[in-house]
């Protein structure tokens, strides 16, 4: 197990028992298992890049968590809804959260869940509220876009303009809230821009793995793609992205010089 892989082991375990606990501690019992349903399950990567940038910068841990579980619930949100929109039946290798607990209660928790994070980020100042909003906006709009497609642009254009707003914001949301958590106000811009280039390659990654049978606007336009430029195409795109997220990455020490590559070949996609 590499640097990366360790890292993100224990990251995901510290959010995983974070996140039973905040939701045990702050929920009347009616609510708490449909929470824990949706939250339950996941990589925690957008939670565990919270942490990496905060340890990257020399930040304490202790003031990056709150964000970390905040980027989890909105997450978490944000797939539940999905599937809804998506009629999608499986999530996480388990039912998804509305068929096993129902629309409602599913739509509701949601619902409490997305301003309990803006709650967390409270005590790193408006900043961090205005940002968790705007990216807010973006994933909402994005899914509007995965649904009817976005007004403007076509093919990979279209394509990266909806893993910008569904995928990347949330990622350079990360990076940014890692960073405002350990007091590195200068250096917003640069992790923002470098999450948001993470979040891309994750995603172009996820995508190259399997897309068949995803019946998303921006599945069709991968499938396109990947049809007119072939993997070698796709993966030169993958790879300018990698190696500028890289090269932002190395303004922050090493270990974010190499997960965008790292993280790519966990994936299983070889650049």
């Amino acid at each position: 197990m590499n640097e990366i892989q360790r890292a993100l082991e224990k990251w995901r375990n510290i959010i995983d028992k974070e996140l039973e606990e905040l939701i045990k501690n702050t929920y009347e019992e009616r609510v708490i298992n449909v929470a824990k349903y949706i939250v339950n399950g996941g990589k925690r990567l957008r939670g565990a890049l919270v942490m990496l940038v905060n340890e990257a910068l020399g930040g304490n841990p202790e003031d990056a968590l709150p964000a970390a579980l905040a980027l989890e619930l909105v997450h978490a949100s944000s797939l539940s809804i999905d599937d809804i929109i998506d009629l999608d039946f499986v999530r996480r290798g388990r039912p998804s959260a509305w068929v096993a607990k129902g629309v409602a209660n599913t739509v509701m928790v949601s619902n409490l869940l997305i301003p309990h994070a803006i709650m967390l980020v409270k005590r790193y100042g408006k900043r961090a509220i205005d940002k968790v909003v705007e990216v807010w906006w973006e994933v909402s709009k994005g899914e509007v876009w995965d649904v009817h497609g976005p007004p403007e642009g076509k093919g990979v254009e279209a394509y990266e303009a909806i893993i910008e707003a569904k995928t990347a914001s949330m990622f350079a949301l990360s990076a940014y809230l890692g960073g405002l958590a350990a007091g590195e106000e200068e250096r917003l811009e640069g992790l923002w821009r470098y999450g948001f280039l993470l979040g891309k390659a994750y995603q172009i990654a996820d995508d190259l793995k399997d897309v068949e049978g995803d019946a998303s606007f921006s599945a069709k336009l991968f499938r396109e793609w990947l049809k007119e430029a072939g993997k070698e195409g796709v993966l030169k795109r993958l790879k300018e992205i990698v190696e500028e997220c890289e090269r932002i990455g190395s303004e922050f020490g090493p270990l974010l010089a190499s997960f965008p590559r790292r993280g790519v070949e966990l994936m299983g996609v070889k650049l």
